[in-house]
């Protein structure tokens, strides 16, 4: 499976926009960070890397809401 990598800007109802796809974590790692050094400090874009199947179900798990993991007797 892919590794997609996202630009998703600021604002309401701006839809994430596509910048690449790898197939190894290593060189889509690698991608995000050179993305997010170059960033200029006014942008407050998000770069965002997703693994699935195809850019459809990528796209619908960023929009998935991730559960709150439960809190462990220890951090308590």
């Amino acid at each position: 499976m892919p590794y997609f990598i996202f630009r998703i800007p600021s604002g309401k109802d701006i839809k994430p926009e596509l910048v690449d796809t790898k197939e190894k974590f290593p060189d889509a790692n690698r991608i995000c960070k050179t993305l997010r050094k170059e960033m200029s400090d006014e942008d407050k874009s998000v770069i965002k890397m997703m693994f699935a199947e195809d850019e459809q179900e990528a796209r619908r798990l960023m929009r998935t809401k991730k559960d709150s993991s439960p809190v462990e007797e220890w951090e308590k």
